[in-house]
């Protein structure tokens, strides 16, 4: 199955593919529904995501850069090791995610569902967290300088050491 970068790929299904280290970068994905895909080590940098639907989805080692996925429902999603600098992820669902090492600096997680998920030594630098549910996510190790936390905690999540509005950025 061959795909361009910056394909129209929107409100398509694709079941059991296997995408893993293709060129997708752009690629529009809007309303999609993608059930065990595999996009590991994937460039979907400035791809379209929004409202796309993926169960068992392994986007690990997935270069996600810029890319939209306002409104993505991706529960216990693969996303370890992945880059999701700048990435929009508002209203995103991904309770359960796997973000272990992810990159989020500077994306923004606004009123994204985060509960339970595994961001473990995740690079959370600069990131708007506002208003995100992370309930019972492990945060140990994460990197949060400078990261927008107001209105996100509704409990003390693992390996966050202090809860304020924001965390100081280095000097």
């Amino acid at each position: 199955m061959g795909f361009d970068p910056y394909a129209d790929l929107s409100f398509t299904s694709l079941t059991s593919v296997d995408l893993s280290g293709r060129d997708l970068r752009g690629a529009n994905f809007t309303g999609a529904r993608l059930d065990d895909v595999k996009f590991s080590r994937t460039n979907l940098s400035g791809a379209n995501l929004t409202m796309t639907k993926m169960s068992k989805a392994d986007l690990s080692g997935a270069n996600l850069g810029n890319a939209d996925m306002t409104h993505a429902n991706m529960p216990a999603g693969d996303l370890r090791g992945a880059d999701l600098t700048g990435a929009e992820l508002n209203y995103a669902e991904l309770p359960k995610a796997n973000l272990s090492g992810a990159n989020l600096s500077r994306s923004d997680l606004t009123k994204a569902n985060l509960s339970d998920a595994n961001l473990k030594n995740a690079d959370l630098t600069g990131a708007n967290l506002q208003n995100t549910d992370l309930r019972g996510a492990d945060l140990t190790g994460a990197r949060l300088e400078g990261t927008l936390l107001q209105n996100a905690l509704t409990e003390r999540p693992p390996g966050l050491n202090h809860q304020s509005e924001k965390t100081p950025s280095p000097k």
